[in-house]
């Protein structure tokens, strides 16, 4: 058992879905007010810590499944890399990371992590009962702006608002596709994902309206000519993600999942950066 095998067990690399934006949300805050460094590593600890507390959350209420499922059964907690009570125990520590550094900031920040904490245990239950399970995901890691915002000015902004909407409807919608790879199983398992209530077709028709929407609410929640060069290059990554998946080919599915998602979210981050910079008010 290494740092490595806990890495693999929230697969830590997935942090590239949620990071950028917050890095994003980070910078365009800095045009108003200048921030400290110490509280930029704090908003990332804490983004870590509870990440890592969901994942696990996820990981553990799931073991039953992931070990029935071809796919997952090779994961740490279900071949014994990782043991039950360790896995437990890690959860534990990243919560309280989370709980303690969110009330580090102010009392909004304390108030709102309790709250955060139930929609991490309450997620991995809801493919048992709902296909809204998706769009509950998207809240969870798309509420990260408007933490970030709240974190840094104990208060929300219209800006932050919209980047956490866009966010929330991108994860929604490559959170169908994802599960695409699962829908023969999760039929088996009577599970509600949205690929088997409303069929493949449906799946990535919907998922291209939430992206369609993911690009809309990113366009207003900021401006200017790098940030506009930056959503037309994430335009075009979307789009061709969507063409890559058909309903008569999957394969592809993994490679828009984390892939295409990936650079999607590193590009919007770096033209954003870029939009900020040229402005010459970014301040650590």
């Amino acid at each position: 058992m290494s740092i490595t095998d806990y890495g693999r067990f929230v697969k830590f690399e997935h942090t590239i879905f949620a990071l950028p934006f917050v890095l994003a949300t980070i910078a365009i805050y800095s045009l108003e007010e200048e921030i400290e460094l110490f509280n930029v590593i704090l908003i990332i600890f804490v983004l870590v810590a509870a990440r890592s507390t969901a994942f696990g959350l996820n990981r553990i209420i799931d073991r039953d499944i992931d070990a029935r499922n071809l796919r997952t059964r090779d994961r740490e907690l279900i071949t014994g890399k990782i043991s039950l009570r360790n896995a437990k125990n890690f959860i534990i520590l990243n919560a309280l990371l989370f709980l303690i550094i969110s009330a580090s900031f102010n009392y909004i920040t304390m108030a709102c992590a309790p709250i955060l904490l139930f929609f991490f245990i309450l997620y991995p239950f809801l493919k048992r009962f709902t296909w809204l399970c998706h769009f509950v995901l998207g809240f969870i890691i798309g509420v990260s702006p408007i933490a970030t915002w709240l974190a840094l000015a104990g208060r929300v902004s219209l800006s932050s608002y919209l980047l956490s909407l866009g966010v929330m409807a991108w994860i929604a919608g490559f959170d169908i596709l994802y599960s695409l790879l699962d829908i023969e199983f999760d039929k088996k398992e009577k599970l509600y994902s949205f690929p088997v209530c409303f069929g493949v077709k449906n799946s990535l028709l919907i998922s291209g309206i939430l992206h369609i929407f993911t690009l809309i609410f990113l366009f207003f929640s900021f401006s200017g000519p790098f940030y506009l060069t930056g959503m037309g290059v994430m335009t075009i990554i979307l789009v061709y993600e969507h063409l890559i998946v058909r309903p008569d080919d999957l394969s592809k599915v993994n490679m828009a999942f984390f892939n295409v998602n990936g650079v999607a979210s590193i590009i919007f981050f770096v033209f954003t950066f870029l939009e900020v910079l040229s402005r010459s008010n970014f301040k650590l």
